[in-house]
């Protein structure tokens, strides 16, 4: 299972780059870059689809190695880490 090992700012601070132990399971047919920002539209990308359903979340980059979460603006990163964390602690 991937953990997250760190966190890295980007310019845009609504968003965060998190680094992987691992890469993230890539469904079939899909990209190995791929982005992703309503849960609809990562119906067939379940790693996506679960940081997508982390509480204030609105967007995720996946490439290999790393992944970029995108917050909502009223969202506090103090409380989507741990989250994120434990989400994708769960991932293959």
């Amino acid at each position: 299972m991937p953990t997250i090992t760190a966190y890295q700012d980007t310019p845009n601070p609504n968003a965060l780059k998190c680094v992987l132990s691992a890469p993230l399971a890539v469904p079939g047919g899909a990209p190995a870059i791929r982005s992703y920002t309503s849960p609809e539209a990562a119906v067939r990308d379940p790693a996506a689809g679960a940081v997508l359903a982390v509480r204030g979340v609105k967007g995720v980059l996946i490439s290999a190695g790393w992944m970029t979460v995108t917050k909502d603006e009223s969202a506090s990163w103090r409380a989507i880490k741990p989250a994120l964390e434990a989400c994708v602690g769960t991932l293959q």
